[in-house]
């Protein structure tokens, strides 16, 4: 099920989970809260199933509940026999709090449960709040490697996303027309816990009788999603879809400063260039994301896109930047340069 001292995928962990075995430990942490809640229900199906799950399973608030009293539960036999399931939420709370908050302890209690678990208790911490680079060093979180399962939970991307809300619409009787998972995304945001609702109205729509049009979106989905800087440069930069993109300006312009999202474009097209430039020279992915600044998962896409852009292109665009700040301080009409900056970076032109 698991590499020792590897951190392994979320999606991975809970396709693994089965009946032939599970870990004394799981160690769940990134923000991707829908996937969490699936490999929660499914841990605690295979640890107490039955009749004795509502007996032999507990849910702690580490911010309410110190390390020690939880390392007890977890010594603690299962009552009638079998197994405990333990989840304890915000595990985060069991970080040092930085210069100002308190040290890390030599030996954690729950790292010191961790080095010799409870065969018959399968304890969860969970994490939210935190990412993976932040826990690394951490007592708990090393121990956590070396007892059980270390899964990071990030986010999905907009295309793994995609792929989800057709697999789910299938689940559940329903198919998608072209386009409506990107229409659903842009209206009510890209939170999977919102867009399965959404997907079970429109099941109950359409009754699984016909495809889910973008009417039948425009009939049951509000348009509500906040606005999203990273999703707009993702439409703008990945995707490079003009439509979209200019509607979530229309969007952002509600939040923001025109001047605040020049900025933005500007760093993310410097951010361009730099890739542009660590790809020419040959090095590898990992060391790209570390020069750049760049998300690991987003250097294979962006850097598709930057080989077919020119260091030409890329000079005209800086100077398309520094003619819209310039008009832009002079008082013009912040949307119209915008959208003129938009659909300049939209526009690819070959080498």
């Amino acid at each position: 099920m698991k590499s020792a001292g590897t951190v392994s995928g979320g999606r991975d962990v809970l396709l693994s989970l089965s009946e032939a075995g599970i870990e004394p430990s799981y160690f769940l942490i990134g923000p991707n809260a829908w996937l969490m809640e699936r490999i929660f229900v499914r841990l605690r199906q295979l640890a107490v199933p039955g009749p004795a799950g509502d007996i032999n399973a507990e849910t702690i608030w580490a911010g309410e509940t110190g390390e020690e009293v939880v390392g007890d539960f977890a010594r603690t036999p299962p009552f009638g026999g079998g197994r405990r399931f333990i989840l304890v939420r915000d595990a985060g709370e069991y970080r040092p709090k930085g210069r100002s908050g308190r040290k890390q302890a030599e030996d954690p209690p729950l790292a010191a449960y961790l080095r010799n678990p409870m065969p018959t208790t399968v304890l969860v911490l969970a994490d939210g709040h935190w990412e993976v680079d932040d826990w690394e060093g951490h007592a708990l979180f090393e121990a956590a490697l070396r007892a059980g399962v270390v899964a990071e939970c990030a986010r999905p991307t907009p295309g793994e996303l995609r792929d989800w809300l057709a697999s789910r619409a299938g689940e559940m009787g329903m198919k998608l027309e072209p386009g409506v998972s990107e229409e659903m995304m842009e209206r009510v945001g890209e939170e999977q816990f919102v867009l399965e609702r959404e997907l079970e109205k429109m099941a109950a729509w359409t009754g699984g009788r016909a495809p889910v049009s973008h009417e039948d979106i425009a009939a049951l989905t509000g348009d509500v999603a906040p606005p999203s800087v990273f999703r707009f440069l993702d439409v703008l930069f990945v995707e490079r879809h003009a439509g979209r993109a200019l509607a979530m300006l229309g969007k952002l312009l509600f939040e923001m400063h025109p001047l605040q999202l020049h900025s933005l474009l500007a760093g993310q097209i410097r951010k361009l260039i730099h890739l542009k430039s660590a790809l020419e020279e040959g090095l590898p992915q990992g060391a790209i994301a570390a020069r750049v600044k760049l998300p690991y998962r987003l250097v294979p896409s962006l850097g598709l896109m930057v080989k077919r852009v020119s260091g030409r292109r890329f000079a005209e665009l800086l100077r398309a930047l520094a003619t819209a700040e310039a008009a832009l301080k002079r008082g013009r009409d912040g949307r119209i340069i915008l959208e003129g900056l938009v659909l300049e970076c939209c526009s690819a032109r070959p080498r």
